[in-house]
């Protein structure tokens, strides 16, 4: 959950980390989805499940999860898909 004072700081991190992961190999879309409570999914596609463990060991996954940590206080739940 995203404090409602903090949601526009949210969405502007999103914004850019999408900048900061784009060029991650294997990254082939990632899109913030908003349900009807005003909760967040942040959707991440990828190659692989391994591109998707490489891209968040990265050195700018890092500084990604870094700024996201000045917003929220609990860090995002990965749930992985095939």
């Amino acid at each position: 959950p995203i404090p409602s004072q903090r949601d526009a700081e949210f969405r502007a991190w999103f914004a850019w980390s999408n900048d900061q992961l784009a060029g991650c190999a294997g990254l082939t879309g990632r899109r913030l989805l908003r349900d009807s409570e005003g909760g967040y999914v942040g959707l991440v596609e990828h190659d692989s499940a391994t591109t998707f463990a490489r891209m968040h060991s990265s050195p700018e996954a890092q500084q990604v999860q870094q700024r996201l940590h000045t917003i929220i206080e609990d860090g995002p739940q990965a749930d992985l898909y095939e």
